[in-house]
């Protein structure tokens, strides 16, 4: 036999399968996990550079692998299942499944009785090369171990940045936009950082405005969170864009190398942009949008970088427990909440108010007014709902 046909035999030998636009991927097992890559992707080709080394005893040919990906691919396209492909978030039967992005391709599975680490979920999670890893999630931790991290100036800021996390976590749903804008050394970047290092870290964590359409779906491809730095306005055409991701509505533009083909994307995302002055001035943005303004941090209060990201390395998995103790009481709620009047983003608002119950008594509701929550909070926003509980 060829070099090529052994690449093909063994190629054959992963679970092929393909999406609903006839991407092809291969499941292919590594060490005690399984892992789930694009047929073309360079995790598979060395997965199958391995198996015909382990197999025959040399290198296989460069030249092969490009008929065997053909073989393959057609395999998968023709013959395998059609399946969703998962980043970062999915849901299942009810239940929420966030993959940890960590070696050993764990996820947890969020329900509405808890959550738990598991080993093979029910999703196919893809991860992109930015992706990072998070840490394990651990128990016993409050959400309010994240206000150090957080410069803001009053509670209901730091409450409605909660909101947001909260949010995050559930897939298929709108999403509010966060925008956070302030001076020039309102930490800015550092905060957007945090807040996003607790759902989705990526690197760079951070980007540069889109310069389009393609470009901003890219970004929504490879990520969970869309995440924009140190903008300085918002163009109306990326507002129409943040906008479709935020609610609904496809991103559409000419593939690459074709005249008449065009690709789209639909797809929801959480969105966080910052800059200096408020970004969400068009009607439709500031409906979808949380704005945050920060203060400027004074001398006193700085400490060095090494300082804050080790301590927050520190107190994450905790958070992050917490979060997903919040995100388990609102799966449990969810059916339950009833607002008499809905707000724009009415599913934001019965989700955080389901959500709201799980987190314990936190420290700021001795001077906090009375009746504070984070739906409350949220409801002076202008885009998510109001307080029904006294």
């Amino acid at each position: 036999m060829s070099a090529r046909d052994d690449l093909i035999d063994l190629g054959m030998n992963a679970a092929l399968w393909h999406d609903p636009e006839n991407d092809a991927f291969a499941t292919i097992t590594v060490n005690d996990h399984r892992e789930n890559h694009r047929v073309r992707s360079n995790p598979f080709r060395l997965w199958l550079a391995g198996r015909y080394y382990s197999a025959i005893g040399q290198g296989a040919p460069r030249g092969a692998f490009e008929d065997a990906f053909c073989s393959i691919e057609a395999e998968a396209v023709h013959s395998g299942p059609e399946c969703e492909v998962a980043h970062r978030i999915a849901g299942f039967n009810g239940a929420i499944y966030l993959d940890l992005g960590d070696a050993e391709w764990r996820t947890v599975e969020i329900t509405s009785e808890d959550w738990r680490l598991i080993d093979d979920p029910p999703v196919r999670f893809v991860r992109t090369r930015g992706m990072r890893a998070l840490a394990a999630p651990q128990r016993g931790g409050s959400v309010d171990a994240l206000r150090p991290f957080l410069n803001v100036e009053t509670e209901g800021d730091y409450q409605l940045i909660v909101g947001w996390l909260l949010a995050a976590f559930r897939p298929g749903k709108p999403f509010p936009i966060l925008d956070l804008n302030g001076e020039h050394g309102s930490s800015k970047s550092t905060t957007a950082k945090v807040i996003r290092g607790l759902v989705d870290p990526n690197s760079p964590s951070i980007r540069a405005a889109p310069g389009g359409d393609r470009d901003l779906t890219a970004a929504a491809r490879n990520s969970w969170i869309v995440s924009f730095d140190n903008m300085s306005w918002v163009p109306p055409t990326l507002s129409d864009g943040l906008c479709r991701l935020s609610t609904g509505g496809g991103l559409g533009g000419r593939q690459l190398y074709t005249d008449h083909d065009e690709a789209v994307f639909d797809a929801l995302r959480p969105c966080l942009i910052n800059g200096i002055n408020e970004l969400a001035t068009r009607a439709d943005l500031a409906d979808r949008a949380i704005p945050i303004t920060l203060p400027t941090i004074s001398e006193d209060r700085r400490k060095p970088e090494s300082e804050f990201w080790q301590e927050f390395e520190t107190a994450k998995p905790f958070i992050l427990g917490a979060l997903l103790d919040a995100v388990s009481g609102a799966l449990r709620r969810i059916d339950d909440v009833r607002i008499p009047k809905l707000p724009r983003m009415a599913d934001l608002a019965l989700w955080v108010t389901a959500a709201e119950e799980a987190i314990p008594p936190l420290p700021w509701t001795t001077f906090a007014p009375p009746h504070t929550s984070l739906t409350e909070a949220a409801g002076r926003s202008g885009c998510a709902g109001v307080k029904i509980r006294q």
